[in-house]
């Protein structure tokens, strides 16, 4: 069986994404690399936890995006799936829902007997450790969301007057969100834009400037 922290390389690399934090160097993007005002886009939730990829039933943390750490024990014991389809390979982030932070993490503490500061580190922490059933044993729980889960379709051409209103959906969600995922619909596309060595072209993240 696959052990947690054991290091997996990932075959195709986990890279980051380029980050504006205005609204017009969101539309500067946009326009840039729209072929017509029909150029169809994908708005997702950029969650705040961390990111993961689960194929043949092993969890590898992003990593370096190169290579990451075997993440499978913890997520077998307090993983809850969030999947758009029932997938044996996709991308995804490991959160906790904001409502049982706020409420079960009340109760939870970390090696230190102190409480979590935020979601986050709650869930570093708790895959970083090598006794998963010291949290389990005080009701911890995860959550593994699909970056296809929660994903709103929407033209160039519509970006004016629809954008707040994806941006309201979006973070009325019940999970940690520091930004918004913003990409072209068509991978075949997006990928012959190509990649840096950070990120793909074809996609960007807007960030939440309220965000510490």
């Amino acid at each position: 069986a696959p052990v947690t922290g054991e290091t997996i390389t990932h075959k195709k690399p986990m890279l980051s994404l380029n980050k504006v934090y205005s609204q017009d160097d969101l539309f500067a993007w946009i326009a840039s690399v729209s072929r017509n005002d029909d150029e169809k886009f994908l708005i997702q939730p950029k969650y705040d936890g961390i990111s993961c990829h689960f194929k043949n039933g092993v969890y590898a943390t992003r990593g370096d995006g190169n290579v990451g750490q075997n993440i499978t024990n913890a997520c077998r014991e307090l993983c809850k799936f969030e999947t758009a389809c029932d997938k044996a390979d996709f991308y995804g982030e490991i959160v906790i829902r904001k409502s049982v932070f706020d409420t079960v993490y009340k109760n939870i503490k970390n090696g230190t007997g102190k409480n979590f500061k935020n979601s986050r580190n709650a869930v570093a922490g708790i895959l970083g450790t090598d006794d998963i059933s010291f949290y389990s044993k005080q009701g911890a729980t995860l959550t593994l969301i699909d970056y296809d889960k929660n994903s709103y379709a929407i033209l160039k051409k519509d970006f004016d007057k629809k954008w707040d209103i994806f941006k309201s959906v979006i973070t009325s969600l019940d999970f940690p969100i520091d930004g918004i995922v913003i990409k072209l619909a068509d991978t075949e596309y997006s990928e012959s834009l190509g990649f840096t060595s950070h990120h793909p072209k074809g996609q960007i993240a807007f960030k939440f400037d309220n965000q510490t």
